[in-house]
């Protein structure tokens, strides 16, 4: 036996019964009721904790979704930024097409002789194309090239001999990219392939 403050510890567990045994001791009624209220409280408890699973999945799920909404507004808002300029491009080029075609129109001999109008046209073009590469404005499309139907408008198709079938032979509008999307298609003529 063990003393504890000078009192032996059986005699303590012996005065202070847990509150089981005490109710233990009772009557049967008093058993059952005790018996209901902590069913009641079980249940209490297990509805509780549905309720609890049921509020933490929806903020879950809230949290997933406006991550998502973030994502793509951080997405829409880039390629805004990186194709804001389409408009506008599309504009310049056809001041490009006719710039091309005033040298085109030029003759040769009066090209070789230079002459300020001709000089201010090439200046003007030469410009015009160092202001589209900066801006990722690339222009594409020559004979010889592949055909690919995302980047060519075929208007014709024709026979050479000594050209590869489905590439292009002419090219009568040239097109162009912005940030790698085609902001308009190349407008060409295309070599049959051998039947």
């Amino acid at each position: 036996m063990l003393l504890f403050n000078g009192v032996p510890t059986l005699m303590l567990h012996a005065q202070h019964k847990a509150p089981e045994q005490e109710n233990a001791s009772g009557t049967p009624g008093e058993e059952k009721a005790a018996g209901a209220a902590e069913d009641e409280q079980g249940k209490l408890i297990e509805k509780l904790m549905a309720e609890n699973k049921e509020l933490k999945d929806k903020v879950l799920y809230t949290l997933a979704e406006m991550e998502n909404v973030r994502t793509i507004a951080r997405r829409d808002a880039a390629s805004a930024k990186q194709f804001a300029l389409q408009s506008f491009a599309k504009q310049l080029l056809d001041v490009a097409d006719n710039l091309n075609r005033a040298l085109a129109s030029v003759p040769k001999e009066a090209l070789e002789e230079g002459g300020e109008a001709v000089e201010g046209v090439a200046m003007t073009d030469a410009q015009l194309q160092k202001v589209f590469a900066a801006n990722q404005i690339v222009q594409y499309g020559k004979p010889g090239d592949k055909f690919d139907p995302h980047m060519h408008d075929a208007l014709f198709e024709y026979e050479e001999e000594g050209r590869e079938g489905g590439s292009v032979g002419q090219v009568l509008k040239t097109g162009y990219t912005l940030n790698g999307r085609v902001i308009r298609p190349a407008q060409v003529g295309t070599v049959k392939k051998a039947a």
